[in-house]
């Protein structure tokens, strides 16, 4: 039996977390978002059952093992609070929240709750910091006392004047 996903948030990075429930064999249920039929084209290209306008509705209505939280980072404590507290596993994007008091506030709910918390750091799973890692690991660099990097967004910011861009929503 594949674990039910719903979503929560049908911007540009829903394709890459579809993608990558489906590639790991879970199935995409419901996707919700509150901008108006945002969800339902979403769910209609993923094959999805079930679309919402609200985090809310989605986990009153449909059976869900897990879910992704996908939005601007300023709802992504609330959220996750939420479903949690729904009983469901969370994958969350990243930044986890806007403070550490709210990342607390996540942590405890998934204590409380029993269910997965997890964040979406990718980075670490990109070949270059991979191989990064394996040059410490296995003694080619030596050992390390500090380091520096520099990181070049390839895609440029996404939306100049949207959430992205906007500190009450982005933090």
């Amino acid at each position: 039996m594949s674990l039910k996903i719903g979503i929560i948030g049908a911007g540009g990075m829903l394709r890459f977390h579809a993608e990558g429930f489906r590639s790991a064999g879970a199935e995409i249920v419901a996707v919700a978002d509150a901008a108006p039929g945002a969800a339902a084209k979403a769910a209609a290209q993923w094959g999805a059952a079930a679309s919402f306008e609200s985090a809310d509705a989605m986990l009153a209505a449909v059976p869900l093992d897990a879910v992704s939280i996908i939005v601007p980072n300023k709802f992504h404590a609330p959220l996750a609070v939420q479903c949690l507290e729904a009983g469901k596993h969370v994958f969350c994007e990243k930044p986890p929240a806007l403070n550490a008091g709210e990342v607390a506030a996540m942590i405890a709910a998934a204590e409380k709750s029993g269910r997965r918390l997890m964040f979406n750091f990718n980075n670490r799973a990109r070949p270059e910091s991979r191989a990064m890692l394996d040059h410490v690991r296995d003694g080619t660099v030596g050992r390390i006392n500090s380091a520096q990097a520099k990181w070049i967004r390839r895609t440029g910011i996404p939306g100049f004047g949207g959430w992205f861009t906007t500190k009450a929503l982005s933090g």
